[in-house]
């Protein structure tokens, strides 16, 4: 009787471990949501995605961005994401991607840049506080805390060693 007992416990076990394993893997492939682009700068990777609206509307958002006020940075960064965010725009007979605001122009216009998808440069553009437009923005993607990192990778480790160990007692 104390056998059967610890056959059914050790098959609950084996159970447990294989969901165990099961939560482990599903949690490495979807613990981390997807992005349109992911550029690292300053030793700091960055999730770019945009935004619709009036600048006015998106005021504080955009003026967080850690390219505002720093035109260069905007124009390297509108042309190292080039069309990966998507072409909202037409101007001239090309598409061009999303405005990165770096700045006021002094003209009650705010300056920005974007990506010309037939020429592939990128290029100044001045627009109005008020019209509505696509804007690119960033969000610092949040790194994995070591610790967590080790207690997933060891949970990783004890489930394939249980499905091994599993695999050999059926063999």
């Amino acid at each position: 009787m104390n056998f059967k007992l610890f056959a059914g416990a050790s098959r609950m076990a084996r159970q447990a471990a294989k969901l165990a394993s099961a939560v482990v893997i599903g949690l490495a492939v979807v613990g981390t949501p997807a992005s349109a682009v992911t550029v690292e700068h300053g030793g700091v990777s960055y999730d770019f995605s945009t935004v619709e609206g009036t600048f006015n509307d998106n005021q504080e958002l955009l003026e967080s961005q850690f390219w505002w006020g720093n035109y260069r940075l905007s124009e390297n960064l509108a042309h190292e994401i080039g069309v990966t965010l998507g072409l909202p725009y037409t101007a001239y007979g090309e598409p061009f991607g999303p405005l990165f605001a770096n700045g006021p122009t002094g003209t009650n216009q705010i300056q920005s840049d974007f990506f010309a998808s037939v020429s592939g440069h990128s290029f100044w553009h001045a627009t109005g506080p008020d019209t509505v437009q696509t804007w690119a923005v960033a969000t610092m993607v949040a790194a994995v805390p070591l610790p967590a990192g080790g207690f997933l990778l060891m949970s990783g480790l004890a489930g394939v060693a249980g499905l091994r160990r599993l695999k050999k007692a059926r063999a």
